[in-house]
Order: structure tokens, then sequence, then C-alpha cells
């Protein structure tokens, strides 16, 4: 059975466990075993800084035994995806393991959401914010993100279609 890490930022959500209930049946019902992140009790642990460290480094060894990741990239506090869930793909895009994103609604594009949250101005045929130069290849998010995934915005379930025609 092919197992699929499954993360974005219903991790943070106080509804987490009712979500991930639901991924969880669904993955299952594609024939995969659902991978999710690991929970840390913070009482365990002397620091805080212990704590991370022993959830970067769990996260890190699951990542190198699964088959697949599935990550939802709805921006989360800001225009982009969770940093964490875009570092997740990164390392799945590394590992050369299928990668699918999705979200459960039209997203515009990473420059519209930029666009919205800053202020812009088209100059020399590059839209620039107070950031510098703000990508603009009509993606869903930062091309390095975007090009490392396939991506739906029809929600978990397509997402998991896509995912089972990759695996096949």
């Amino acid at each position: 059975m092919k197992k699929v890490y499954i993360t974005g930022p219903f991790i943070y959500d106080p509804e987490y466990k009712i979500y991930a209930s639901k991924l969880k049946i669904t993955c299952e019902e594609f024939g995969f075993e659902p991978v999710f992140p690991i929970e840390h009790d913070s009482s365990d642990y002397d620091t805080p800084l212990d704590n991370a460290y022993d959830v970067y480094k769990t996260t890190l060894d699951v990542l190198q035994t699964v088959d697949a990741v599935i990550v939802d990239v709805r921006p989360w506090r800001g225009v982009s995806v969770d940093a964490g869930a875009a570092f997740i793909m990164g390392i799945a895009a590394q590992r050369e393991i299928p990668v699918v994103s999705y979200t459960d609604d039209s997203m515009t594009t990473y420059l519209e959401r930029v666009m919205l949250k800053h202020d812009t101005a088209l100059i020399d045929a590059k839209w620039i914010d107070k950031y510098g130069v703000v990508e603009d290849f009509g993606l869903n998010d930062n091309l390095m993100i975007s090009m490392s995934s396939s991506y739906t915005d029809e929600g978990y379930e397509r997402a998991f279609e896509l995912l089972a025609s990759q695996l096949e």
C-alpha cells in the first residue's frame, strides 16, 4: 500500500481532527495509507527548541518513507502557501516522488493576490511592489511551488484522483 503524506494549514485549525478524518477516509478509499504530521506533546520537552527540533527531525525521517505528498496550498497568513508545507513540497520534489497540491476554491494567481495586499506598479513591463519584482508567470503560487506539483482547485477529492492517476 502506497503511503501518502498529507499536510497544509489545516493542521493549525482547532477542528484539525475532523478535517483530517475526512482526508483519511478519502485517502483510504483510493487504496493509500495516509500519513499526517506527527503531533508532539510539548510537555515532553525541556525547551520549545527541543520540541521544534524533534518535530523537524521526525518529519524529515517520515518523509523518507512515503511514496507521495498531498498539500493544501491555500494562502496561509499572507499571499502564499504555508512555509512548512512549501518545505515539505521541496523535499518531495527533491526525492522525485509525486506531489499534488490543492485548494478548495478557485484561487487568483500569485500576482493577483500580491496586488490585492500591496501597492504595485507596472514599470518596464514588470510588476513591482515595495519588495521588488513580483513574479508574473500566471501561476497559482510562487513558480517553485507551482512547478513542483500537479495542482487542482477542486478540493482534496480531486487531488487524490490526480495522485491515483500518477501512481498507476
